[in-house]
């Protein structure tokens, strides 16, 4: 039992091969199908300028976040509560810190083990006031490669939905072929019942 060949070896035996049997649909639609690999081929390129665009944006806006973002210590001043958010539970408590010389106080998520007058390291912007810790340096890789691969995939799913329009074209216009020429052995050889060559 020989190997089945592959998609793109059947759609080039079908558009160079003299077989007598294969229809011009055919081969439009092996010229529509390489075409289509050809193209989902190049666009890898611009899936690749996407991500590195991307990467460039991400990249410079991580670095001042981490450049305005400090951890300072503070310390707990009061006991715990705790709430539930998004299907989770969370522990807030009441904190005070000092940055550049001035005292600030606030309320910040803290573990469920905290108690009052336990130390706790937050982040601060530079304004001193609590904010979320800075991304780290390899989130921009990875917003990088989700944006690039999910370009790809978009528009290679785009290609194939080309590729589905133009089968169902050419498949419309085989059967039309296939009912004219049924019609026409039905008929008789042009009306002629029974009269075979």
């Amino acid at each position: 039992m020989s190997p089945k060949p592959s998609a793109t070896r059947r759609w080039l035996t079908v558009l160079a091969g003299r077989n007598p049997l294969v229809r011009r649909s055919d081969r439009w639609e092996a010229v529509s199908h390489i075409a289509l690999t050809v193209t989902a081929v190049l666009l890898l390129s611009v899936a690749g300028a996407i991500g590195t665009a991307v990467y460039d944006g991400k990249s410079s806006d991580y670095a001042a976040e981490r450049a305005s973002r400090h951890q300072v210590a503070a310390t707990i001043v009061d006991e715990p509560t705790s709430t539930s958010e998004r299907n989770r539970l969370v522990f807030r408590a009441p904190v005070v810190w000092q940055h550049n010389g001035v005292a600030h106080t606030g309320t910040v998520e803290v573990a469920p083990s905290a108690r009052s007058d336990d130390p706790v390291d937050i982040w601060v912007n530079d304004e001193g006031q609590p904010t979320l810790p800075p991304k780290p340096e390899w989130a921009a890789s990875v917003d990088a490669t989700m944006a690039g691969i999910g370009s790809w995939v978009g528009m290679v799913a785009g290609l194939a939905g080309l590729a589905g329009l133009i089968h169902t074209a050419l498949a419309r216009q085989r059967s039309r072929a296939w009912e004219r020429e049924l019609a026409y052995l039905v008929d008789g050889y042009g009306g002629r019942a029974g009269s075979q060559p």
